[in-house]
């Protein structure tokens, strides 16, 4: 109740997402930020992209998306939002042998 009553008396709007636009901001947020996160706290970034694609937020306004959620609260969605996982050992030769020596500059 709430938050239906800060939208309100802010003027707010809202946008609803799908599983899948979650899923795909879940692994958004990990490809391009190295953020692991949940599918709740990816939702607000699903969210943003609708609010755009609905012309709801322009191109150039601002927007802070808070991620409140680690993924390590839901390992299942994560693997499904993931295009392909892969097992390391914990030492750095599987890691050399998988990602390539570490840039040196």
């Amino acid at each position: 109740m709430k938050a239906c009553k800060a939208l309100s008396e802010s003027d707010g709007t809202s946008v609803v997402v799908s599983d899948d636009e979650i899923l795909d901001a879940e692994s958004t947020l990990g490809r391009t930020e190295g953020i692991y996160a949940e599918p709740a706290g990816a939702a607000p970034v699903a969210g943003v992209r609708k609010a755009l694609d609905e012309e709801i937020v322009a191109p150039d306004e601002t927007v802070c998306v808070v991620v409140t959620g680690n993924g390590l609260k839901d390992t299942e969605s994560a693997r499904a939002a993931a295009d392909d996982v892969h097992y390391v050992d914990p030492v750095l030769d599987d890691v050399v042998e998988k990602f390539g020596p570490p840039e040196t500059s």
